[in-house]
């Protein structure tokens, strides 16, 4: 979570609320891929695995992460 110096407690509190409401957003969204897709989303971008790494890991040929990456985003 991000926090500014100075803020008051109140937007301390909205800022929280609002990332917690983005954070749902994106689990709704990830939820709504196909399943490739979005294991593709989480072994790049939560679980910070590289692109050939994940290939390997999900059995696909070399540049098909990339695509289904893309798709998903």
């Amino acid at each position: 979570m991000r926090y500014w110096l100075g803020a008051s407690g109140s937007d301390c509190t909205a800022l929280v609320l609002r990332e917690k409401q983005s954070a749902k957003k994106v689990r709704v969204a990830l939820q709504k891929l196909p399943e490739r897709q979005r294991a593709a989303v989480v072994l790049s971008d939560y679980e910070g695995i590289r692109n050939q790494q994940a290939e390997e890991a999900m059995g696909l040929e070399l540049g098909s992460f990339q695509q289904l990456l893309f798709r998903a985003r």
